[in-house]
């Protein structure tokens, strides 16, 4: 049986050599066939917003079976760390891993409201070994 891994690319344009394109090819290539690395496009990502995101992953993580593996990139860590603490799973959740997201705080022109986390984000989240 395959592992499954979620990965939720980066803002920007995801085609060949851009945004989380070339880490979603390298990791592929280096877990080889005991992976199975998900990684759908979500809805305007070079104009993200939190709302249709969010409508995606609900109808993404309907199709998750068993164990997975969450990997968010970029603005996709915050995506990811935004549903999985407000949203109910239902897969148990083998790990997680956020690769180079932003933080929002601190610098008032720092800021972009649809993917702020709650203060209390990390209590909300699911069990993650």
């Amino acid at each position: 049986m395959t592992a499954q891994i979620f990965f939720l690319h980066s803002a920007g344009a995801q085609g060949p050599h851009e945004g989380s394109h070339d880490l979603v090819a390298w990791l592929k290539e280096a877990l080889g066939p005991r992976y199975d690395v998900l990684h759908p496009e979500m809805p305007n990502p070079e104009t993200p917003d939190y709302a249709p995101w969010k409508a995606e992953l609900k109808k993404d993580f309907a199709e998750l079976k068993g164990k997975v593996i969450f990997i968010g990139h970029s603005l996709g860590g915050l995506g990811l760390l935004k549903y999985l603490s407000e949203e109910p799973l239902t897969n148990p959740v083998a790990g997680l891993s956020i690769v180079s997201a932003p933080f929002w705080g601190g610098d008032e022109n720092w800021q972009y409201e649809p993917f702020t986390l709650s203060e209390d984000f990390a209590q909300r989240l699911p069990d993650i070994p």
